[in-house]
């Protein structure tokens, strides 16, 4: 049990003032937003800030400081980007950030305390105290009460009194990762890298249908284990062993020894099998190399010492299909604040019918009809509420710009005039001629591209 008394203050009168059951959030909020200084200082904060919204969560304005200067101080990891400010608002408790990892406005500040205010359905405000060193649990569940009790939301599960260290309980919208890779790796079961993967330099082998993510896998397990070294995504190789033999060289030197993905292994040639044998089973130095290869596809040429080896080393991926709901969800918001940020739109809702829909419709069992989906509804949506947009029946492509390291170069032009095309039917209501005007082309040039691309 925590016991109150070991707080290094007794501030009865604010407390009082602040947790009173007959006192309305707004009158809550008021009480806490004058005295907010006054329970930095007594908590023994270096300083600290609390915002709020007027406008249901659209904006945060500052309404109370203690401890900035003039030009006060800009927290970046409390920019809608991270989703940090939504992990707030679905958790029960203060989250901390440390110094080492977050800029802080002291210097000398272990970390900040930060704790969410929210609405019915967003986020109404935060406040945020520096420590010179990290509270107590106590401290942190006093915290977590104030900021629950200052809420509308005021019947939260008060479970929170019960908990012994300051751990967020985050629902699955609220659910973020480094990337895709990241939520991969742990339905894989391997988000704590085994030594297989983890140990030296060596070779993985990623298997799953087309567009489940085992590009974005092999790219995160690259970031975990060597983010200081390049990365190549090779989708050709060359025939003969001695071009083959020069190209591996040059990439090894390219990548400054880090990792080489080749996407299709199921369609190496024979001599392409013998010649990775030969590779694998002298031992790779100092690179990594990572083979993905399709399910659904049976190997062109089999050269069986290669193919065991590979199966010595295999990571499945599941299709969509075969996901949880909780999973099924957090993939949603997980693309959905890819693609937000990527398209500037961090504005934009999901709402939880949208979410519903989202979840009964057939985009099929991999993550290409999935973001298809979102995309076109962001690139369609007016206002700040997602609306989605029905799913025809089409090819799954791929709307997201590739990385740098991807050669795809008519994937990377496909994904870029099927975005700029869709940016103007939306802003044209979907009238050619001036569609037309705008991209600089012909009309009869988009509506080749329309039909090409299968929009409309």
């Amino acid at each position: 049990m925590l016991n109150f008394k070991h707080l290094p203050f007794v501030q009865t009168s604010l407390i009082h003032r602040l947790l009173l059951e007959n006192s309305s959030s707004k009158n809550k909020k008021e009480e806490f937003s004058k005295t907010f200084g006054e329970w930095i200082r007594i908590c023994d904060g270096l300083c600290g800030v609390l915002t709020l919204s007027f406008d249901q969560g659209q904006s945060l304005d500052e309404v109370a400081s203690l401890g900035y200067d003039e030009d006060g101080f800009f927290y970046s990891f409390l920019s809608r980007a991270t989703g940090n400010l939504d992990k707030l608002n679905h958790s029960d408790f203060p989250l901390w950030f440390s110094s080492e990892e977050y800029d802080l406005s002291m210097p000398h500040s272990a970390g900040c305390l930060v704790a969410g205010i929210r609405g019915d359905s967003s986020l109404e405000g935060f406040f945020l105290v520096e420590f010179l060193e990290k509270p107590s649990d106590a401290m942190f569940t006093f915290w977590a009460l104030a900021a629950q009790k200052i809420s509308e939301n005021s019947e939260s599960n008060l479970s929170i009194l019960k908990a012994n260290s300051p751990v967020s309980k985050v629902r699955p919208d609220a659910v973020r990762k480094e990337s895709i890779g990241e939520f991969l790796a742990e339905i894989c079961g391997i988000s704590d890298l085994p030594d297989w993967i983890a140990k030296g330099k060596s070779w993985i082998r990623i298997l799953g249908a087309p567009g489940v993510g085992k590009k974005a896998l092999g790219k995160w397990i690259h970031r975990t284990l060597s983010p200081e070294k390049g990365i190549l995504v090779l989708g050709f190789l060359p025939e003969q062993i001695s071009k083959l033999d020069k190209s591996l060289e040059e990439w090894v030197r390219m990548t400054n020894s880090g990792t080489i993905l080749i996407e299709g292994a199921q369609k190496f040639t024979g001599v392409q099998q013998k010649f990775f044998f030969k590779i694998l089973s002298e031992g790779l130095g100092d690179f990594r190399l990572i083979f993905t290869e399709t399910s659904e596809s049976e190997p062109t040429e089999i050269f069986r010492p290669f193919r065991e080896l590979l199966l010595q080393k295999t990571i499945s991926l599941p299709e969509i299909s075969e996901l949880s709901l909780f999973q099924k969800e957090s993939l949603v918001y997980l693309i959905l604040d890819e693609l937000k940020e990527s398209s500037g739109r961090e504005d934009l809702r999901l709402s939880e019918e949208s979410l519903q829909k989202i979840l009964k419709m057939n985009v099929g069992n991999n993550l290409s009809g999935l973001r298809n989906l979102l995309e076109e509804s962001i690139l369609s949506s007016n206002g700040s509420e997602i609306g989605i947009q029905e799913k025809k029946e089409r090819k799954d492509r791929i709307l997201t710009i590739p990385d740098s390291e991807d050669l795809d170069l008519r994937r990377a032009v496909e994904a870029v005039e099927r975005q700029k095309i869709l940016l103007a039917h939306k802003l044209f209501g979907g009238n050619q001629i001036r569609m037309a005007k705008a991209l600089g082309i012909s009309r009869g040039s988009l509506q080749y591209k329309l039909k090409q691309l299968e929009i409309g």
